[in-house]
C-alpha cells in the first residue's frame, strides 16, 4: 500500500490539496522519523493505534518524498533479504507518482487555461471542454460563489466554482457530491 501524504476522501471535483492524514498514522510516521528514512524501517504492531507490524519505506523522487510504501507484516515474515525488492517498489511508486503528479499539473493548465476562456466571454466549447476535463455530467449545473467558499474549483477574483444540481440519475449524483455533504 502506498500512502500518499494527501489521501483522503475527497470530492473528486475539490482542488483542496490540505492534508486530512489520520491522527494515530501521522503519530507513527513522527515518532519513527519515517519520512527522513532512506531505507526500510520496521515498526511493530500498535493496536493502540490499529496498526499492524510492518515495514516503512519513503518514496521520493529527486530527493522530494512523495509518499509512504507501506508493507503489512503482521506475521514477521518481511526479513532482510525481502529490503531491496521493497526498496525496488519504492521506486517504481515514485516513478508512476511523478507522471501522476505531471499529467495533474497538465490537467490542471487545461483546466486554467478553460476558465481564463470563460471569464473573458461566454464560450460553449470552453465550457464543455471543462466540464470532461473535470469529470462533470454533461448536464450538471455549476455554480460559482463569491466569495470564495471551501471545496471546489478556486477562481481568480476570490471566486469558487461548485457543483450545485444535475438532472442525471442519482448514480451520476453521488459521485459529484463531497464527502462532507453525505
Amino acid at each position: 500500500m502506498v500512502e500518499h501524504p494527501r489521501n483522503r476522501r475527497r470530492d473528486p471535483h475539490q482542488d483542496d490539496p490540505r492534508p486530512q492524514v489520520d491522527p494515530q498514522a501521522a503519530a507513527v510516521v513522527a515518532r519513527y522519523g519515517l519520512t527522513r528514512a532512506t531505507a526500510p524501517v520496521r515498526t511493530p504492531a500498535l493496536p493502540e493505534a490499529g496498526m499492524w507490524a510492518r515495514w516503512c519505506m519513503p518514496v521520493r523522487r529527486e530527493g522530494r518524498l512523495l509518499g509512504l510504501l507501506w508493507v503489512l507484516d503482521p506475521d514477521c515474515t518481511v526479513g532482510q533479504a525481502d529490503l531491496p525488492e521493497i526498496e525496488g517498489c519504492a521506486d517504481l511508486a515514485a516513478e508512476v507518482m511523478a507522471r501522476t503528479v505531471r499529467s495533474t499539473e497538465h490537467l490542471h493548465r487545461i483546466r486554467d487555461e478553460l476558465v481564463d476562456r470563460l471569464l473573458r466571454a461566454p464560450d460553449e466549447e470552453a465550457a464543455r471542454e471543462l466540464g470532461r476535463a473535470k469529470r462533470v455530467p454533461h448536464d450538471a449545473q455549476v455554480q460559482v460563489d463569491a466569495p470564495a467558499r471551501r471545496g471546489g474549483w478556486a477562481l481568480p477574483g476570490g471566486m469558487s466554482a461548485h457543483v450545485a444540481g444535475l438532472n442525471a440519475p442519482r448514480a451520476e449524483l453521488d459521485r459529484c457530491r463531497s464527502p462532507e455533504s453525505t
